[in-house]
């Protein structure tokens, strides 16, 4: 019977070893096609278009859209740990103290812009001080990687003189730059925007993707310095625990992040995502859902490959952080006292609807969870920044309790 189990075992891991690798063998040789080529029959090709589309959606729904935003500026925001964030900010009123601060955290590829950025103005012109930064490693902000990395030239890829001096150095430079995007790094930053730059005891936080892993992290670090938090994205907690009452629903999510298995290979990841201009994201990503509702242009499009393009490397390193983690504090031990509403897209080919729910009851503390909730944007993809009017009405009325 023993060895009847141990056959079963090892050829169930043989499959699962040979499905891995089979699908990864098609993302390194379909032939995907690239932006370019994806988009030339989008029906909206500028911002202008995209304006005429979502503009009259957006108003019928009380809410202002503006791409980019007309009330607030790009600003340098230097803080003491050598960080310079790069950010949207706008709307603050000198001298008044008691004017509600809002800080937007953007997920992966995105940018402050790319993300929440065309819904400053509306937040703006209900009176809030906003400010949405680039996070580190990605466009304008700073991109820290370790003493003797050279960030200019591990984005070129592999060496070309491929010897094996310089491919040892080549993928010990990209195994090292995750430690400087680890959970402890990302918070800091944030508690410092709150408390040495914005001069606040608090803030309410919108996040999503990794802005809401990051936000998570925050929570976690810094309990303090939030008043309320919207997130993106179900904070990681008790583990153990979902797993054992969420089995089926644990898997589903397994292969749901697939993606994020695939950037654990260092340098191999590299070499497949960059191909044809990065094609593999733009045909993962599944924005042509968005582009054929005319919710996203060619024009923005081409903004998120510029991004890619500047922030691959460092962007790509908030994942392998991930496995990295340095925080002494967990969900599991310290429950959070901090309203949260999660923000789960229908459609998200990401993430699962359960593990916002169970994080619900198990990071947050009894009173927390009676002011917390979970919003369902319906007929979204994970790109829930393309279906506003699905959700910033939302956002409004949990901010504003």
């Amino acid at each position: 019977m023993s060895g009847l189990l141990s056959t079963c075992c090892r050829t169930v891991f043989l499959s699962i070893i040979l499905l891995i690798s089979a699908w990864f063998g098609f993302l390194a040789f379909y032939p995907f096609p690239n932006l370019d080529q994806l988009s030339k029959d989008w029906p909206i090709q500028t911002l202008e278009e995209y304006h005429e589309k979502m503009n009259p959606i957006m108003k019928a729904n009380g809410i202002t859209m503006n791409f980019p935003p007309k009330l607030a500026n790009f600003v340098k925001i230097s803080l003491s740990n050598g960080i310079i964030f790069n950010a949207l900010e706008g709307g603050r009123k000198e001298g008044e103290t008691n004017q509600k601060l809002l800080i937007f955290m953007h997920g992966y590829p995105e940018t402050a812009l790319l993300c929440f950025g065309r819904y400053l103005d509306h937040f703006i012109q209900q009176g809030y001080w906003v400010i949405a930064p680039d996070m580190r490693g990605y466009n304008a902000s700073s991109k820290p990687v370790p003493e003797g990395v050279d960030l200019e030239q591990v984005s070129k890829g592999l060496p070309t003189d491929m010897s094996f001096e310089s491919l040892k150095k080549y993928l010990k430079d990209l195994n090292s730059i995750p430690y400087e995007y680890v959970d402890v790094k990302l918070a800091k930053d944030y508690q410092l925007l709150v408390t040495e730059y914005a001069k606040r005891e608090k803030a309410i936080f919108i996040s999503h993707d990794w802005g809401a892993a990051a936000l998570g992290f925050t929570m976690k670090e810094y309990p303090e310095i939030i008043e309320k938090s919207v997130l993106g994205l179900a904070m990681r907690v008790n583990e153990g625990k979902y797993i054992k009452e969420h089995t089926a629903k644990f898997f589903r999510q397994l292969t749901k992040s697939w993606y994020i298995f695939f950037l654990q290979l260092v340098g191999l990841s590299e070499l497949i995502s960059t191909r044809n201009d990065y094609a593999m994201f733009f045909n993962t990503a599944g924005f042509d859902q968005e582009a054929h509702q005319g919710r996203l242009s060619a024009e923005e499009a081409k903004l998120w490959l510029e991004n890619i393009k500047s922030s691959y490397i460092t962007a790509t390193s908030f994942y392998r952080a991930a496995f990295r983690t340095q925080s002494t504090r967990s969900f599991d031990k310290e429950k959070v006292d901090v309203p949260v509403l999660f923000l789960h897209a229908e459609n998200d080919r990401y993430l699962t609807e359960e593990s916002a729910h169970f994080a619900l009851k198990e990071a947050l503390t009894e009173r927390a969870q009676k002011e917390s909730k979970v919003f369902i944007v319906k007929e979204s993809s994970h790109w829930i920044q393309f279906y506003g009017e699905k959700f910033i009405k939302e956002i409004d009325e949990f901010i504003r309790k």
